[in-house]
């Protein structure tokens, strides 16, 4: 498990205006939250006012979870749950609403899909929006087909105000191209070969930020850590998490030993899966609106 970093979360969208998961064909709708608060559910707080006419404004690329990955992972969640009470599995985009059940009819920690943030979420007047799809779907016409692997590697994120600190997975990519011609025409040791070392997901990420930057759109982090957010606790607990899985760079206690090596064992599994999707497509939620920006087969 890595160092913690204090970034934006890929779960930072709900502080925002708790929008309900959304379909292509619905319309844009005012925020569903009390307008006069600025306190979501579960104690969580918006990352800025409500003010009428605005709308959240997100890219991400959905994540699915494989069916071999879901038993270790709803496993190394459960362990995390042991270990921290209060810890709360973030919400799935997917469509459905009603959440997996286990055994005894008790909610799944672990879900369906996740979802990588290429954007910060911001707001966004609504005439900006046609605007703004237009820059993103221009600037990701470069990005080539690519694949994902989430990686066995549990990393520690805190929000920009230190209101919630997120256990996450990291995340990598990698051209298919680039892959592909590896392995047919064997091209290692020749210039080809470079090609795999392009990254299209901060490649992505590049794309998004300069579209964003034309419309007067705070930039995404200087320096991204892809990754999915697993979960989350209230406040600033980096400090709790990284004793627990992390390590602080002292002798740890014996309890905090006890419980890095449970969680070791919990990821054991997971790390002998491969967990590796290629996206189909990249979004732009605004409001309650998914767009779609970007597409494998375009």
């Amino acid at each position: 498990m890595e160092a913690i970093s204090q970034y934006g979360s890929s779960d930072e969208e709900q502080d925002v205006d708790h929008l309900h998961r959304s379909s292509q064909t619905q319309q844009l709708n005012a925020p569903t939250s009390d307008p006069t608060s600025n306190t979501t559910t579960q104690g969580r707080i918006r990352r800025f006012p409500h003010v009428p006419g605005n709308f959240a404004v997100h890219v991400f690329i959905k994540v699915p979870t494989i069916k071999p990955c879901r038993p270790p992972l709803e496993n190394l969640l459960q362990q995390v749950k042991q270990m921290f009470p209060d810890f709360s599995q973030v919400e799935s985009l997917d469509s459905v609403r009603i959440p997996p059940l286990g055994k005894g009819g008790a909610p799944l920690l672990a879900q369906p899909s996740y979802h990588v943030s290429l954007s910060r979420t911001l707001p966004i007047r609504l005439p900006l929006a046609e605007p703004l799809l237009s820059s993103l779907r221009n600037n990701l016409h470069q990005v080539k087909r690519f694949s994902l692997r989430i990686h066995p590697v549990l990393e520690v994120f805190l929000n920009d105000d230190k209101t919630r600190t997120f256990l996450a997975l990291k995340v990598s990519a990698k051209p298919v191209l680039a892959v592909q011609l590896l392995l047919s025409r064997k091209m290692v040791g020749t210039g080809e070969a470079a090609l795999e070392d392009i990254d299209p997901l901060l490649q992505a990420i590049d794309a998004v930020s300069d579209a964003f930057e034309m419309e007067e759109l705070q930039r995404f982090y200087s320096s991204p850590k892809p990754h999915i957010s697993l979960g989350w606790l209230l406040g600033d607990q980096s400090a709790a998490l990284s004793a627990a899985f992390v390590g602080s760079g002292v002798s740890p206690s014996r309890g905090e030993e006890r419980k890095s090596n449970i969680i070791s064992e919990a990821l054991r599994p997971l790390a002998e899966m491969q967990w590796e999707v290629e996206p189909e497509v990249i979004w732009c939620k605004i409001g309650q609106v998914n767009h779609s920006i970007w597409k494998k087969d375009r």
